[in-house]
């Protein structure tokens, strides 16, 4: 029986709306405005959103493509204020966060529901838009109005990422879908099932686009690479002759200890140059990306995600057979079976010939007689 559950990174796209609902809620109660009911109504919004991300339910996606719809209504009221008091910014502004929210509706409609299928895989390339878009929006009305910086950052950081992560989750459902399988297929426990199997689920794991991933470490200010570091601790506790890492310890680490990242990236950098060498892929990055990691932080996750592409791509490669050997071991065994059972059936014919040969020579059987039980064991 299969399983599914939240992925990570559609964790984190669950808990950043869910934080920004209480930031709206606590703002809309305790600042009574002309804004409150718009407030209110955005916090209503991202509990939507949020509660069909942490149910991770693809098949129902109407609470998620009305949360959406809610964002749009909440900004084209904003929208309306300021055409009525004409603030040229906050028009320009609510209408980069306007396209946001109707790209996050087409986006969803498109890649959950099987209406317009034709627009699916054009949609799937421009995922990132609607954040994109917010983030122009945002940046245009903290210029304008020279808001707080902390509104900046809570604004940008968190929209912006949830934004990113949650339509990277609705067009990429493999990326966020991770299953716990109780039973193989044959029905036996998932203890025994084969190895083969779970290292394909370990490769498609550490495998990613490396266009995607570094759209994402730019662009989720830092989200991405925590969510990165995770994944790839548990990936490279593979390597032979080191000590295994708990992912979870070593996320907290990174975000609570400073400068353990450094240390990471190096640690990190050592067992994929090991797992390389095993894999017959050249690879010396350790002193590399632990001089980059401490001058330019970002660069070292995009090098280590290359050569691990590179790592999974040589271990899928089909092992070719020497010269002259056989490609099927089970198929040979059964030539060899066949030869072997023709074999003893052509000694029995000749010892029942020779038998029946010494009875007609005796005078048992008849020539006519011999004749027949010749022809009986030649299948003639």
């Amino acid at each position: 029986m299969e399983k599914r559950k939240v992925a990570p990174h559609a964790l984190a796209a669950g808990i950043v709306f869910a934080l920004m609902a209480v930031i709206w809620l606590i703002i809309g109660v305790s600042e009574p405005s002309i804004f409150s009911l718009i407030y209110l109504l955005s916090a209503v919004g991202y509990v939507m959103t949020a509660i069909t991300i942490f149910k991770a339910n693809r098949a129902r996606p109407n609470l998620l493509v009305i949360g959406f719809i809610i964002q749009a209504a909440a900004t084209v009221l904003v929208l309306i204020l300021g055409i009525i008091v004409f603030y040229p910014e906050i028009i320009l502004s609510k209408l980069f966060m306007l396209v946001a929210w109707i790209g996050a509706i087409i986006i969803s409609v498109v890649c959950l529901t099987e209406r317009q299928l034709q627009y699916r895989s054009a949609v799937k390339k421009v995922w990132f838009v609607p954040a994109v878009c917010y983030a122009i929006g945002v940046i245009i009305w903290t210029l304008a109005r020279n808001s707080s910086v902390i509104f900046f950052v809570f604004d940008l950081l968190l929209n912006v990422s949830g934004l990113l992560l949650a339509m990277l989750w609705i067009v990429n459902p493999d990326a966020f879908a991770q299953k716990t399988t109780g039973t193989s297929h044959l029905g036996q426990p998932a203890s025994t099932a084969s190895a083969s199997e779970a290292a394909a689920t370990a490769e498609s794991t550490a495998y990613y686009n490396l266009g995607m991933h570094v759209v994402l470490l730019l662009l989720t200010f830092g989200v991405w690479y925590l969510i990165w570091i995770y994944r790839m601790t548990g990936y490279l506790n593979r390597v032979e002759d080191e000590q295994p890492r708990n992912s979870t310890n070593q996320l907290l680490l990174c975000i609570f200890v400073p400068f353990y990242t450094v240390y990471w990236v190096y640690q990190s950098a050592q067992r994929i140059d090991k797992l390389a060498a095993a894999k017959g892929v050249a690879s010396d990055l350790s002193m590399l990306c632990l001089i980059l990691a401490i001058f330019v932080g970002v660069v070292p996750p995009i090098l280590m995600q290359d050569k691990i592409n590179a790592i999974v791509t040589a271990d899928s490669a089909p092992d070719q057979p020497a010269d002259g050997a056989q490609t099927c071991p089970a198929g040979r065994a059964s030539a060899q079976q066949q030869a072997a059972a023709s074999s003893k059936t052509d000694a029995d014919t000749a010892e029942a010939l020779k038998t029946y040969k010494e009875l007609l020579d005796s005078g048992v059987l008849t020539q006519e007689e011999f004749d027949t039980k010749k022809k009986q064991l030649l299948g003639l």
